[in-house]
């Protein structure tokens, strides 16, 4: 009994242990304050489920990956303003499909504000529009195609944006409740079921009769 007793811990350590193993940390995650940066011109900033109240200040972040063979991911936080920004670069280990992945995310400026904080994560140097879906803060439960999923887009000067996925009608995409909007000044809200099957969605921002179509496609 006794012998049984002492496997527990350990047991409780090497799964935690496996857990870490997940990822090979290349560059830890660090927050800046009003850093010296250009302004990106990218339409889609970040993507990720909606966050509960309290999950962006939590030291965690979850990565939907649906298989890890030596992915090297870039990790992208930024307010609405672009005053806070924050990043970090990991490679995925392991052989594990359909999981979602822990990451460290230590909070040292950032602040709870679902429509004001953007995450993004994708592969490194991927200019191509493929983004993982990211969680703050807590692993969900079932299905990724039972879950809604947040675009934060900066439509330029176009004065509205729609996504098109499965509904062929596509979805209006609503303005970001923030003050300061640099960054990014909309969020596009579907559920993950009206992603269609080869992952692509397509963004349009239009400006009167000017029309700006844009490929977004989801790791899935």
């Amino acid at each position: 009994m006794r012998c049984r007793h002492l496997l527990v811990p350990v047991l409780a350590a090497w799964l935690v242990a496996a857990a870490n193993a997940q990822v090979t940390v290349l560059r830890p995650y660090a927050e800046k304050e009003n850093p010296n940066t250009p302004v990106r011109g990218h339409a889609v900033v970040g993507v990720s489920l909606p966050p509960g109240p309290g999950d962006q200040e939590q030291d965690r972040l979850f990565v939907f990956t649906p298989s890890r063979q030596g992915q090297v991911l870039s990790v992208d936080v930024t307010t609405a303003s672009g005053r806070v920004q924050g990043d970090a670069l990991v490679k995925l280990d392991g052989t594990a499909a359909g999981a979602w992945t822990e990451l460290s995310v230590p909070k040292r400026f950032r602040r709870d504000d679902p429509e004001g904080l953007a995450v993004g994560v994708q592969g490194q140097e991927d200019s191509s529009g493929r983004f993982y879906v990211a969680s703050w803060g807590r692993r969900p439960e079932g299905r990724l195609d039972d879950q809604p999923v947040w675009l934060y887009v900066n439509r330029g000067r176009a004065p509205t944006a729609r996504v098109y996925g499965l509904d062929p009608k596509g979805r209006d995409c609503e303005p970001a409740k923030s003050p300061a909007t640099l960054r990014f000044n909309t969020i596009c809200k579907l559920p993950a079921g009206d992603i269609p099957p080869d992952d692509r969605l397509t963004l349009v921002r239009r400006d009167g009769g000017s029309a700006d179509p844009q490929a977004v496609v989801l790791v899935r």
